[in-house]
């Protein structure tokens, strides 16, 4: 993969405009609050497992 081409976790390439969108958001409150609420759902070893099994899933369905 070439040198500064960002990939998601289900693998697929973003677009640099994509990429600044995420940051500005993450940078936001909005997106301040949306981080400590995975933070803390991480924590949970229900809510992971659940995490782990979507995942799974979104990945089986795009291949």
């Amino acid at each position: 993969m070439p040198y500064g081409v960002v990939v998601d976790l289900l693998g697929r390439i973003l677009m640099p405009g994509m990429l600044e969108k995420i940051k500005q958001f993450s940078r936001s409150p909005q997106g301040r609050r949306a981080a400590e609420q995975v933070r803390r759902a991480s924590a949970d070893p229900r809510r992971r497992e659940q995490a782990r099994q979507l995942l799974g899933k979104l990945r089986g369905r795009s291949r």
